[in-house]
């Protein structure tokens, strides 16, 4: 069966004016919306996801619970997909504490 390959890149929790919360929370979720929107824009939902890379700064085990959460939320009953948590010392720009890049398979 023919497939499509969708990657997803640097998405982060920055809002549609590029304001970054402070809050580690607030900018999962954000960025799992930018994540959303980038998968929408393909015609494809989450479920299609099969491989996630999550960058954090300052990781620390706090944090662990609050991704946990957050991606158990938009994936709701569907398992997650195979995913890696890469502390970095900083991202692209100040105030970034959290990214994500996503590879899709879309079926045809």
């Amino acid at each position: 069966m023919p497939a499509r390959l969708v990657y997803i890149a640097g998405q982060v929790g920055g809002n549609e004016d590029g304001a970054l919360s402070w809050d580690v929370d607030k900018q999962v979720h954000q960025a799992l919306c930018n994540l959303w929107i980038a998968l929408s824009a393909t015609n494809a939902c989450v479920e299609k996801i099969v491989k996630l890379t999550l960058l954090i700064v300052d990781h620390s085990q706090q944090k662990i619970p609050i991704i946990s959460r957050q991606l158990k939320e938009v994936w709701g009953e569907h398992p997650l997909p195979a995913c890696t948590l890469m502390p970095v010392p900083r991202l692209a720009l100040n105030g970034m504490v959290f990214e994500i890049d996503a590879t899709a398979v879309i079926t045809q």
